[in-house]
């Protein structure tokens, strides 16, 4: 599985770190230690405040993380009603209560909401084709094959990339339909694999050709999901290029800036 990109990872530790930051503050300012800090806020703090400070932050890291559309308003409308609540507890404040932990937990809030608002960030979570960490690794192959559609004869093929919840081939065959059934087979290192598939996508390359986009399908016996499960293994452990390459952790970095940067 590709990890996700470094921003939204960023903003969920910063929020699971909220709580942390708030009691170090305030321990930096009482001059306590971070034990003593804690245990006294919790004492002294009502019910909805420890939440708050506590709970809501980790719920919103979560959330950040598993990056769906409802977790994104969650988020956004929950990191707004505790930047709210900052400022009247500022309000509220006197000069004897430390303010600084309630302005770093709303500078957090505000660049959390900030940073999801772009529409780079929000696109992710309104669109599951761009979570591409949540979909198995296409292995880059080119092994000679054979596709048959129902009622027709063997067609060559070539099996351009495999996952394991599917392949992408080339050939020559066209016309075929959406969610159409057809057999594809091909061999590796000796073993013959022979794999009903569902037309998910055709999409003509030149030259006649066209590139198909497979799904394994359901009807597939017990032994063929093993050998297909063995194969993804193999090539994992062979380092098969993949369709998308992860780039290094600094290089991702420098782009996220130089696209904030504009």
């Amino acid at each position: 599985m590709n990890r996700r990109p470094w921003p939204i990872v960023l903003m969920a530790i910063l929020q699971f770190l909220s709580p942390i930051f708030y009691i170090g503050v305030a321990a930096l300012f009482y001059h306590l230690s971070f034990r003593s800090t804690a245990n006294e806020i919790w004492a002294l703090t009502p019910n909805l405040r420890k939440v708050e400070i506590f709970a809501l932050p980790v719920v919103f890291g979560a959330l950040i993380l598993v990056t769906r559309k409802a977790g994104y308003y969650v988020v956004i409308a929950g990191s707004i009603y505790l930047i709210v609540r900052g400022v009247m507890e500022y309000v509220a404040s006197n000069e004897t209560d430390p303010v600084f932990p309630i302005i770093i937990t709303n500078l957090v809030c505000a660049g959390v909401v900030a940073a999801l608002l772009r529409p780079g960030t929000r696109s992710v979570y309104f669109n599951p084709r761009l979570r591409w960490w949540e979909t198995s690794p296409r292995y880059v192959v080119n092994f000679p094959a054979s596709i048959t559609r129902v009622g027709a004869k063997a067609m060559k093929a070539t099996l351009q990339n495999i996952a394991a919840g599917g392949a992408g081939i080339e050939t020559m065959e066209m016309g075929f339909l959406k969610e159409e059934i057809a057999v594809l087979e091909f061999q590796h290192e000796g073993a013959v694999f022979h794999l009903k598939a569902k037309v998910v996508w055709e999409k003509a390359i030149g030259g006649g050709k066209q590139f198909l986009g497979l799904q394994w399908a359901d009807e597939n016996s017990n032994a063929e999901w093993s050998a297909i499960r063995k194969l993804i293994r193999d090539l994992k452990a062979k380092h098969t290029p993949t369709t998308r390459a992860i780039p290094p952790r600094l290089t991702d970095v420098k782009e996220w800036f130089a696209k904030i940067a504009g």
